[in-house]
């Protein structure tokens, strides 16, 4: 399951927080990455006026936490869920 809502950072920029939901079994494919890869790329930016993109990761998931890391994802920290 893959989710998207709209919020207001620092009460005047738009962003969308996304979210990802997938069955053990499908995990540790790449799914999710892509999943979210077109969600953001493809329909976010290119259809809203979204400045940000925000998204939370449990601890435990070092391959989600290792793709917000990369350069072209402008990482802001991490805390834990």
């Amino acid at each position: 399951m893959l989710s998207y809502r709209q919020g207001q950072y620092g009460g005047r920029a738009p962003y969308w927080e996304i979210g990802i939901v997938l069955l053990p079994e499908w995990r540790g494919r790449g799914l999710g990455w892509r999943a979210q890869a077109l969600l953001c790329c493809d329909y976010l930016f290119s259809h809203t006026p979204v400045q940000r993109i925000q998204a939370g990761t449990h601890a435990e998931n070092a391959a989600e936490q290792r793709r917000w890391r990369r350069p072209a994802s402008n990482w802001r920290g991490l805390a834990g869920l």
